[in-house]
């Protein structure tokens, strides 16, 4: 691999990472938004379509920051796209490396397919199918399912990154503290008396 390869290897690595460091973000927010509810239903009842329109926004936006990790299109930066890549710039031993990646990327009975489901049928195009019941009953995910496939999706991503560049990188700790100010927040509301929780209050 010559230096201009490993440049481009490198530039589409860092992309994904920013890609999936925007990922955790959101998913943090919405574990904060849920734990922050769960231990104070009170503030979550007082401003239930506020949360409800918060929880929306951030759950839509995490699937269009996902989705682009393991989409397939040309010219996108995704992690099928730098297998790509890397399968015409490494050599042949760590070539055959790679099929094991794509076939984790593509598996069609997983949380990565129920992702590619949501961005394409929801957040990207507003289709029949995406607004039918039985497509969130298929596709339903609990965060704990979308936290362990995040961990899987940084882990592919790290066997690519260490076997083409020997770089390792972890995204997933630098947003973890939105949970906790979420979990803050809730508490803040519930100890806030109602009287001074209006427009305009300071």
């Amino acid at each position: 691999m010559n230096s201009n390869q490993r440049a481009n290897l490198s530039s589409s690595v860092d992309s994904l990472c920013e890609a999936l460091n925007g990922a955790w973000s959101y998913f943090h927010l919405l574990q904060g938004l849920h734990e922050g509810g769960l231990k104070n239903p009170e503030a979550l009842r007082r401003f239930s379509w506020f949360f409800e329109r918060t929880w929306t926004a951030i759950y839509e936006s995490f699937f269009a920051k996902v989705g682009t990790l393991i989409d397939g299109t040309k010219g996108v930066h995704s992690i099928p796209n730098v297998v790509r890549m890397a399968r015409r710039y490494l050599d042949s031993e760590k070539v055959a490396l790679l099929p094991a990646i794509e076939q984790a990327i593509s598996n069609t009975d997983g949380p990565f397919h129920k992702f590619k489901n949501w961005r394409h049928q929801v957040v990207a195009h507003r289709t029949d199918k995406g607004r039918a019941h039985e497509f969130y009953i298929d596709n339903k995910m609990h965060l704990p399912e979308v936290e362990q496939a995040l961990i899987q999706l940084e882990r592919l991503l790290n066997q690519i990154s260490v076997l083409a560049l020997s770089l390792h990188t972890d995204v997933r700790s630098g947003s973890s503290g939105l949970v906790a100010e979420g979990r803050i927040l809730f508490e803040c509301i519930t100890s806030t008396p109602k009287a001074n929780q209006h427009e305009g209050c300071e």
